[in-house]
């Protein structure tokens, strides 16, 4: 409890004294958050959505929209919160922001129903906190990122997963001019690098069906604030991780 009241008030902190910090770095230079008004974009519109799960609006979280609208210009910003009652202050924060109910977009999956699976596998332990946070609303956190592929209507084929308490802080690209091979898709910037997480290499083997996880060339892993995606890729991952969970229960 203690660390999740630190947390928040190190967000609160974050959210009124970052602004003010970029202020001074960059005189002359509109900061979001730091007046009344949005700041115009510094980046080129994309056609790129952006979804991001919120528990809850914060100060944070405004601050967050207006620094992502003014430095990567997406096309919609798309919250998952924990309730619909949440997503009028959601909106309230841009034109271009709307808001869905987390157990609205998987089907029968909400945040009791992954606690009482976590218990039923692993013992009425399993959904401890962990600072300040249950674990029965992080892993439905990953399964609203991936559902949000199919769940979210009108979402683009090529959608950015973002941490709501990330502030950019300069322009930054969702997508490249180049275009990728034969396909002439278009080719999403991807940050790679971050921590290493040995416990990920087991889970991501049994939903793969046994495939090795790969590092980057530097030895750092694939944990990041942010990630664009792309919604066959999503469907191709579900698929396989389905076909794994079906052989791992026919055993």
């Amino acid at each position: 409890l203690l660390l999740g009241v630190l947390a928040l008030v190190a967000s609160h902190l974050a959210a009124a004294i970052l602004p003010r910090v970029l202020a001074a770095y960059r005189p002359g230079v509109c900061v979001p958050g730091s007046g009344l008004a949005p700041c115009p974009p510094e980046a080129s519109r994309v056609d790129v959505d952006v979804v991001s799960v919120a528990a809850k609006p914060t100060c944070v979280t405004r601050v967050a929209v207006l620094a992502l609208n003014q430095y990567v210009n997406p096309r919609r910003i798309v919250f998952v919160t924990s309730s619909a009652s949440k997503c009028a202050t959601l909106i309230a924060m841009a034109s271009n922001v709307e808001c869905v109910a987390e157990d609205d977009i998987v089907p029968g999956v909400t945040k009791a129903s992954v606690r009482d699976e976590l218990r039923r596998l692993h013992g009425d332990g399993a959904d401890a906190d962990k600072l300040g946070r249950s674990r029965s609303g992080w892993y439905l956190q990953q399964l609203v990122k991936l559902g949000a592929a199919d769940a979210i209507e009108g979402l683009s084929d090529v959608f950015a997963v973002w941490d709501s308490d990330m502030i950019p802080l300069w322009p930054t690209r969702l997508v490249s001019e180049g275009r990728v091979g034969a396909s002439g898709a278009r080719r999403v910037v991807r940050q790679i690098g971050g921590y290493v997480i040995g416990g990920y290499e087991k889970s991501y083997e049994t939903l793969t069906g046994g495939e090795t996880l790969s590092y980057a060339p530097d030895g750092s892993g694939y944990v990041a604030h942010h990630m664009v995606m792309e919604r066959r890729f999503v469907r191709e991952l579900l698929a396989t991780f389905e076909r794994s969970l079906t052989l791992t229960t026919k055993a």
